[in-house]
């Protein structure tokens, strides 16, 4: 019980972006309002951080992030951010499941800015037998940041563990890649709404620096439509210090593309951020 409450301590975290330009008008849509406080993975990518992840006796893992940032004068700035994780993974088990939920509320002098609700369910087939195993995953989500009443994402295809696999837990270098398919479909609130089918490659890398407490990973995805001319790509790059069994301290810088973007956002975007993390 003690552990579960200490996930909801709130840490406050300072955030340093750019590629976006800051707006100050009363009256913004959501269309004008800056996205320079979405985080890695909300780029319209599908989140499959979690078929990293390793494969131990424990059968329920989980973690949770709360961080805030509340500003007073020339402007006034309040943002809260909840993240969180459930995982079910057994040796034992042919079957694996994950979900990586999230919500963002803020405000700039008064006005909404921030509400983003993102709602996932993933789950995996062999994963904790094999090198090679199936996955399926499904994302709801709504943003008034990105402009769109809702956003549905489904697919499935094939993950592979480069290196680090199966009977290489403790490898201090993993990589694994996956590929699959996905139906997109995005209902814009003043943009044309979207409905595509996607082939997305992930590329991830991990390792462990010597037997020191840092480590390193990297996440990239490329995503083209096989059915209309538009391109996202997105990649994360971080570090991680382990303060202790349960937090650490963590830096990660990200940056993102995609060819078509509703009006007053650009096509690119960058993103660097640290802050301290809790997980069981």
């Amino acid at each position: 019980m003690k552990t579960f409450l200490i996930v909801f301590i709130i840490v406050f975290s300072y955030q340093f972006s750019f590629g976006q330009e800051a707006l100050s008008d009363t009256t913004q849509t959501p269309n004008q309002i800056s996205t320079d406080t979405l985080e890695q993975g909300e780029e319209e990518m599908p989140n499959l951080d979690g078929n990293g992840r390793e494969v131990s006796d424990r059968k329920w893992s989980y973690s949770a992030n709360l961080n805030g940032e509340f500003r007073k004068g020339n402007l006034e700035r309040s943002l809260v951010s909840l993240r969180g994780s459930l995982d079910y993974s057994n040796k034992n088990s042919v079957f694996g499941f994950y979900t990586t939920p999230s919500f963002m509320f803020g405000k700039t002098n008064g006005l909404l800015q921030e509400r983003e609700l993102r709602i996932d369910a993933n789950a995996t087939a062999f994963y904790s037998k094999s090198n090679y195993y199936l996955l399926a995953f499904s994302v709801f989500e709504t943003s008034n940041l990105r402009g769109f009443n809702s956003r549905i994402f489904y697919g499935g295809g094939l993950g592979i563990r480069v290196l680090g696999g199966i009977n290489k837990e403790k490898a201090k270098v993993k990589i694994s890649t996956t590929h699959t398919i996905l139906q997109e479909l995005t209902d814009y609130i003043n943009a044309t709404d979207i409905n595509v089918i996607r082939y997305s490659a992930r590329i991830k890398f991990s390792a462990k620096i010597s037997d020191s407490k840092l480590s390193m990973f990297s996440t990239s995805f490329f995503q083209p439509a096989l059915n209309k001319n538009n391109l996202r790509w997105n990649s994360i790059f971080g570090l991680n210090y382990e303060l202790s069994k349960k937090i650490g301290v963590n830096l990660s810088y990200d940056t993102s593309y995609e060819s078509v973007v509703i009006e007053g956002r650009k096509n690119s975007d960058q993103h660097l951020m640290f802050g301290i993390s809790f997980s069981q």
